[in-house]
């Protein structure tokens, strides 16, 4: 006996062959299959050859009708082509067919049962097997004859098969719970039973192909059951209030497919699915599909000229189609998956036309720059031909955290114009998230002061999106600015009226608000403002509005602003601040002099902070606060870095480290870090508490509503607080207390790599502390249970020696589930002691980009030591390989994270170094850490280390 050996249909041996059947006979009830009753069958697709193999894993409904039942394959007539099929005669009995110039029916002696049977069909290996559920063979026939040549007519169906005419005949009632065809024994299909969109049918697993049942004129759906998979492609859903502009003016070659599911089958009203007509002009397009309002019917026109409404013949549905408008071929078509529901001529009178509009989808635009008519949907994909060619192909995902479409031809993004982020369209499915453009983020509280000053030759661009804090708030925010009156000056600014409708303001001597240039959207828009005399707004990359209006300057004026323009903002009666200050995402601003760039600002960081790089003069613009702000810019995208920032631990101003360091007279405190917030009074970027023997910490001063100065607290018992007269901002610094210098200490102060301020201690510290110094806050208690003065920053590294000996140096570390820090002196991992609800954020190395892992971060390589150990480790987070190197040359067999330095008889000194390798972005790249001189001494001395 010979069983047959396959994933999904295995064989079993007779030892276990009773238990194994009474095993899957219980699994069996939860398989998934699909049934025909006899009048539908499913094409796959796929034409036989002589190197085809097809197994069935079926169960018939009836042993024998009496009749003949084909489970697939062709057969004819015809010379030199080739028959394969498996199929119960009226007998009652298994049969197939596989020969290349004739029809070959052979019998089996094995008679048909309901019992869960595997047919196989082997052109190939010349041999045709009933295998039971066990998988063990019942019956088993070598293919006599000629099939080695010749090829099949048409596709293979399953449930049925097909004749020379291409006519399916013989359809069979079963359960189908798999179907797999090999070629030249490799697998090339694998259909199972699957639930896709909504509808039943077989999915081909190794092509990822849904094929639904083709019916009789009189048959019913196929039916399911068993535990089916159910899956979807990805989809945009419009609830019937959104809609997206294609930007595609259609012409009379023009093919639009699209792929769509209704949600509703009928509201009573006119639907528009897409399209675009108009009430006047000479020889407009008329293109577009609807669901009438009388009677819920599905509707197209694509007429020139006029208005051409046919009917598909189709009632409405929520199943899933796609509906094809070819006027380049004239025809008009719809199919269900595999299944054609229509296919017939358009029309004839479209020819040299072009719509005088952009398309739109979900809603027909219909003389208004906004559709009409809107549907609710789901939207699967629209592909855009012209003459044959594709030329759009709009697929659903999700870019900038807006959903909507992406061209895969021309690259570009669509999305909706809605103002109400909980009415936008919705994503489902698998679908692609795309990187966002580089931005800056301002929450209505930073601006950026560009020093220029307008004149009257200058235009603005502004590439933007808005906040959802800054729609139909009731008040007027500005895009840029300034507006001031005065005579012999400028006005210049767009804005938002309280109103929320667009205004701008241009003119000399005077203000002259303008407005009229439509409402503010959560899309992507640019503004711009032309001080010749036109503003305009786009959304979505289209002109959305455009307004012109009249100067009272010549050209030659030498008129210009009175204050320098600013952007988030507006400058307006002061030299210092922006006033109506608003909250959105800024892409680029660029600057025109009578068509000539003079300034274009793109985002970019620089030293930790976000801003604005000319890429005209090369400047950077660094964030300015108003008068109550707390907070920064915020960079998304994959913005640009003058250069990549080092890794980092960021605070969100919950979490907090406990060193378990207890400060001491001889100690020396680094901490590089920068504050992303300024949260209020007293935020602790490292300290101890104002309790315990030793009282130390940084923190800056201020208020809630304002930024004030670092301060350094320190001293016995009692807080001594000595002002650095440093601001405090949102920089990158350096801070150094060391209460070793001199009688009573000193500390230093850096920012930016300048030296800021340096500056003695006046109380010296003489005790050792009894409660530990923490990072980011300060212990609330000795044992450090809790935590206080809680401070939102980065931190990028903090070290402490003692008598200039370095005891601990902690790094930003990733690892695991909670980030943290890493002392790289003594191997211990720090976590978050406070609890917080949230963990911190390891960041850095490629500032924005999904790429920028902390692990991979070549520059926080360093080599930890301590005086009297004789091990040298490397922190190197990401490196995937060490060569430690003395003087300069590998030291052989030297490969791992640690190093130990043996001793010798005689002093010497040698300088180690390890050199780490990390696959950065997909390329090997190496770095070689600083040396270390290591002084070694004969057995029984110490380490020294300069």
């Amino acid at each position: 006996m010979k069983l047959f050996e396959h994933a999904g249909f295995l064989g079993r041996g007779l030892a276990t062959l009773v238990v194994g059947a009474l095993m899957i006979s219980a699994a069996w009830a939860d398989d998934p299959y699909i049934q025909s009753d006899g009048t539908q069958y499913i094409d796959t697709g796929y034409v036989g050859k002589p190197t085809t193999r097809i197994e069935l894993d079926m169960q018939l409904l009836t042993a024998n009708t009496g009749g003949d039942q084909y489970f697939f394959g062709w057969h004819g007539t015809s010379i030199g082509r080739l028959y394969i099929s498996s199929y119960t005669d009226k007998n009652g009995k298994y049969c197939y067919n596989c020969l290349s110039n004739k029809c070959n029916w052979v019998n089996t002696t094995l008679l048909t049962s309901t019992d869960r049977r595997t047919v196989v069909l082997d052109a190939y290996n010349n041999v045709y097997k009933v295998l039971d559920s066990s998988g063990e063979e019942l019956v088993s026939h070598a293919i006599p004859g000629n099939h080695s040549g010749g090829t099949v007519v048409g596709t293979m169906p399953v449930f049925a098969s097909r004749g020379d005419n291409s006519s399916v005949i013989g359809k069979a009632a079963f359960r189908l719970f798999a179907c797999r065809i090999y070629e030249a024994d490799v697998l090339v299909h694998e259909f199972v039973p699957y639930r896709w969109s909504g509808s039943y049918g077989l999915r081909d697993l190794k092509t990822g192909d849904f094929r639904l049942p083709t019916l009789a004129s009189s048959g019913s759906d196929l039916t399911a059951g068993g535990d089916i998979q159910e899956g979807d492609d990805p989809y945009l859903q419009s609830d019937g209030t959104q809609f997206i502009d294609t930007l595609y003016y259609a012409t009379s070659n023009t093919c639009v497919e699209i792929d769509i599911a209704l949600i509703n089958t009928f509201t009573g009203k006119d639907q528009y699915i897409f399209g675009v007509g108009t009430s006047s002009g000479v020889n407009p397009l008329y293109i577009g599909m609807y669901v009438g309002s009388s009677a819920g019917s599905l509707g197209w026109n694509f007429q020139r000229g006029a208005g051409n409404w046919g009917g598909f013949g189709l009632t409405t549905t929520t199943d899933r189609r796609v509906f094809t408008f070819d006027g380049y071929n004239n025809r008009v078509k719809v199919r269900r998956f595999n299944r054609s529901l229509v296919d017939k001529a358009m029309g004839t009178d479209y020819t040299n036309a072009v719509t005088p509009q952009a398309m739109t989808v979900f809603g027909y635009r219909n003389g208004s720059v906004k559709p009409v008519s809107l549907t609710a949907m789901k939207l699967y994909g629209m592909k855009i031909y012209e003459a044959g060619e594709l030329v759009r192909n709009f697929v659903p995902c999700m870019k900038g955290g807006a959903p909507g479409l992406y061209d895969m031809c021309g690259g570009t993004f669509h999305t909706d114009w809605m103002t109400n982020t909980a009415a936008r369209l919705v994503l489902s499915g698998d679908y692609m998230t795309l990187p966002d453009d580089p931005y800056i983020y301002g929450d209505g509280s930073v601006y950026i002061d560009t020093g220029y000053k307008a004149n009257v030759h200058t235009r603005i661009e502004l590439d933007y999106q808005f906040g959802e804090e800054s729609i139909m708030n009731g008040k007027s925010r500005y895009l840029f600015g300034p507006s001031y009156c005065t005579a012999d000056s400028l006005s210049f600014c767009g804005y938002i009226s309280g109103s929320d409708y667009y205004g701008y303001c241009s003119k000399k001597g005077v203000q002259n608000w303008g407005g009229g240039l439509g409402v503010p959207t959560l899309a992507r828009e640019r503004f711009v403002l032309d001080m010749s005399g036109n503003a305009a707004h786009y959304i979505s990359g289209t002109c959305y509005a455009n307004s012109a209006f009249v100067t009272n300057y010549t050209a030659e004026d030498t008129a210009e602003s009175y204050h320098t323009v600013t952007l988030f903002g507006n400058r307006s009666g002061g030299s210092t601040g922006a006033s109506a200050i608003t909250a959105m995402r800024l892409y680029s601003c660029k600057i025109y002099e009578t068509n000539t760039l003079v300034h274009s600002y793109i985002p970019c960081v620089k030293d930790s902070l976000a801003g604005l790089k000319d890429t005209v003069t090369g400047e950077f613009l660094e964030p300015k606060s108003s008068p109550a702000a707390t907070r920064t810019f915020v960079a998304g995208g994959a913005v640009e870095a003058e250069e990549e920032e080092a890794a980092y631990l960021l605070s969100d101003g919950t979490q907090a480290i406990n060193t378990g360091y207890l400060p001491k007279p001889t100690s020396r405190i680094e901490v590089d870090f920068a504050l992303v917030e300024h949260a209020g009074y007293g935020e602790r970027i490292f300290g101890t508490t104002a309790g315990g023997d030793v009282r130390l910490a940084l923190y800056g001063s201020g208020t809630s509503a304002g930024w004030g100065d670092f301060y350094i607290g320190y001293g016995n018992d009692e807080v001594k607080n000595q002002s650095t007269s440093s601001a405090v901002d949102i920089r990158r610094h350096t801070f150094t207390v060391d209460l070793t210098e001199g009688s009573y200490g000193t500390y230093y102060f850096t920012t930016a790599g300048g030296t800021e301020k340096t500056d003695g201690l006046w109380y010296h510290i003489t005790n050792t502390g009894t409660w530990p110094l923490g990072l980011f806050a300060e212990p609330a208690d000795a044992a450090f249970t809790s935590a206080q003065n809680f401070a939102k920053m980065k931190l990028y590294s903090a070290k402490i020696f003692e008598s200039g000996v370095l005891v601990h140096h902690y790094l930003p570390c990733g690892t695991g589930v909670a980030p943290g820090l890493k002392d790289i002196v003594t191997g211990d991992v720090l976590t978050d002691c406070a609890g917080s609800a949230t963990p911190f954020t390891v960041g850095g190395r490629g500032y924005g980009s999904d790429l920028a892992v902390f692990v991979t971060a070549p520059s926080n390589t360093v080599i930890g030591y301590r005086e009297h150990e004789a091990t040298l480790s490397v922190f190197a987070p990401g490196a995937v390989a060490y060569q430690w190197l003395a003087d300069g040359e590998p030291i052989p067999g030297e490969t791992g994270e640690t190093l130990t330095v043996e001793w010798s008889r005689e002093g010497e000194s040698i300088a180690y170094a390890v050199r780490a390798t990390f696959n950065r972005y997909g390329a090997e790249t190496s770095v070689t850490t600083d040396p270390v001189t290591v002084t070694r001494r004969p057995p029984g001395t110490f380490m020294s280390l300069r």
